[in-house]
């Protein structure tokens, strides 16, 4: 392979150097192993790019999701109150603030998987919210790779989600691999997969 061949390159150029007379070859010979292995990291980079096609998320109103006078405290520390919001479908929005300023904390709200202390959200026509966690909370540590997409995606057929994962790079016995013992990098893509296959039509992204 590429790999073997560049390293006996290198090995005929480092024996050629020591002699004056074949010291241009033994140069031309390192540089087309550096080409080589060059092309061989661009190929293995090209290998790893995950091409996905988001599907087409659930019908919803005008304005699937609507948060008014949302408040939140932890003991003697209020992180917001009072927050109105609406998000329209086809918009993009952004919160913006410092760390601990309460961001992941409204997303958690908005995602109902926390409750607030005051306040309240009022679901538009069709709302089906895809919430991606920091932390990977969404996922189940416990169930494998295949039980955490399934659940994410009751209705999508099996060949589908196997392509999806096979999309971010998960196949074979990972599929059978408990979440929990993934990397890292492999629950965010997990994660992801998850996000993508569930068509929700309001994505919230921490």
């Amino acid at each position: 392979n590429a790999e073997r061949k560049a390293s006996a390159l290198r090995t005929q150029a480092a024996k050629m150097g020591a002699k004056a007379t074949k010291a241009v070859a033994a140069q031309n010979m390192l540089r087309r192993a550096d080409r080589m292995m060059a092309a061989l990291d661009e190929e293995r980079t090209a290998d790893k790019v995950a091409r996905i096609r988001f599907p087409t998320p659930a019908p919803c109103g005008k304005t699937p999701l609507v948060a008014k006078g949302l408040t939140k405290t932890y003991g003697s520390l209020e992180v917001f109150s009072g927050v109105d919001l609406a998000i329209d479908r086809g918009s993009r929005v952004v919160v913006l603030g410092l760390n601990g300023a309460g961001k992941t904390t409204l997303l958690r709200l908005l995602a109902g998987t926390e409750a607030a202390d005051a306040g309240h959200l009022e679901p538009g026509h069709g709302l089906k919210i895809g919430y991606f966690a920091q932390e990977h909370d969404t996922l189940d540590n416990n169930a494998s790779v295949w039980e955490n997409i399934r659940h994410a995606a009751p209705d999508t057929g099996e060949q589908d989600l196997r392509g999806l994962l096979g999309a971010f790079m998960f196949s074979g016995p990972q599929l059978d691999q408990p979440a929990g013992t993934l990397s890292g990098g492999e629950k965010t893509r997990l994660a992801l997969a998850g996000l993508v296959a569930s068509t929700a039509n309001v994505l919230l992204l921490d």
